[in-house]
């Protein structure tokens, strides 16, 4: 999350910078065993449906049932994903493992990760931070090493046959965008400008209704908590906020 990028230090006279790398359509890729595709089933629907309301051929569907499986006119399928569907409890897991272990074959050591339960790197000039489809490299020691750490990484991807996102990679640069936070000018970071923009305008609106529901002041602070993360003892300042979230029915709206 965002609360361990304050943790980084950038000495006087160093620039920090920023590269990246993403997973195009991560989750698509890892394949789901077969014992546990039924367990994602989505409701049914008819397979005379598909046919006369959806116009899907019948040759097209009888090619996606299980094997052996026979249906007839009056039959319901019930559709199951083959790979770990977003959502499902246990897919970030394996999406962050995979790539995890993907950046260890890389090179990338624990020693330079940056995350909540371990100690932050000292001394080693980079350090990297992993999101469930997303590695983002920080580096002090100039654009060679990140150009470096990236063609790794790119080389490893590529054996693995996961396939990146070319148009979001970046490449040693000093002002750029990770996990919603600012990077800015390679020595500080910022809550993501234009979602701040959009933030202040809704907290504005919201102000001069002077009324909102708990489910829409939910969505609202949704925002404010992840910038938050960046500095956390403005939480004490939603000590009113957390409250009114949590009034029933969470959909009426409410004077504030």
């Amino acid at each position: 999350t965002p609360a361990s990028f304050p943790r980084l230090e950038v000495a006087e006279g160093e620039t920090m910078l920023l590269s990246k790398k993403d997973c195009r359509c991560f989750f698509d890729q890892l394949a789901l065993p077969a014992n546990l595709q039924p367990w994602t089933a989505r409701p049914p629907v008819l397979f005379a449906e598909l046919v006369d309301i959806g116009e899907v051929p019948i040759s097209l569907i009888r090619s996606l049932l299980q094997d052996g499986v026979r249906v007839r006119e009056h039959d319901l399928l019930y559709p199951v994903s083959l790979v770990w569907c977003m959502g499902f409890a246990w897919s970030s897991y394996v999406a962050q493992s995979t790539l995890l272990d993907a950046c260890r074959g890389a090179g990338f050591s624990d020693g330079i990760a940056i995350c909540d339960s371990l100690p932050t790197p000292v001394g080693r000039g980079e350090a990297y931070a992993l999101a469930t489809d997303d590695v983002m490299h920080f580096s002090t020691s100039g654009p060679g090493l990140s150009k470096r750490r990236m063609d790794e990484l790119d080389r490893e991807l590529l054996e693995r046959g996961l396939q990146k996102h070319p148009a979001k990679d970046e490449l040693a640069v000093a002002d750029g965008t990770c996990l919603g936070i600012d990077l800015c000018n390679g020595s500080y970071f910022a809550s993501h400008a234009p979602r701040l923009a959009s933030f202040i305008r809704a907290v504005l609106e919201v102000l001069f209704r002077g009324e909102v529901s708990p489910k829409g002041l939910n969505a609202l602070m949704g925002i404010a908590q992840w910038m938050m993360l960046l500095n956390r003892p403005l939480f004490s300042a939603l000590d009113a906020v957390y409250p009114f979230m949590r009034l029933e029915p969470d959909t009426e709206v409410r004077p504030i």
